[in-house]
């Protein structure tokens, strides 16, 4: 694929937020119960704790990074398919 001088290369079907408060482990088996597959960083640092050499080179402290959610679709993911990730987002974060 050819890209422009100075513009950005991305992958439009992931996602990448911080969640304030919560762990990245607790917002991935907070999903899982909920069905729904999530990492809370890249697929080659899947195996360690610390926080995303990528986020630090953003500027992102430890405390916020540790707070990292990956989302991922992929070619079967349907319209369906996010409104019911969404409307698990809000059970996610107020867990009681």
């Amino acid at each position: 694929m050819d890209v422009a001088p100075g513009s950005m290369e991305f992958l439009p079907n992931i996602v990448h937020v911080l969640v304030r408060g919560l762990e990245s482990e607790t917002l991935i088996l907070r999903f899982d119960l909920r069905g729904f597959g999530v990492s809370g960083g890249s697929a080659c640092s899947s195996h360690s704790l610390a926080p995303s050499h990528v986020l630090h080179a953003l500027g992102i402290d430890d405390d916020r990074a540790h707070g990292a959610l990956r989302i991922s679709m992929g070619r079967g993911t349907t319209e369906e398919d996010v409104d019911a990730f969404l409307g698990a987002v809000a059970g996610v974060l107020d867990w009681s």
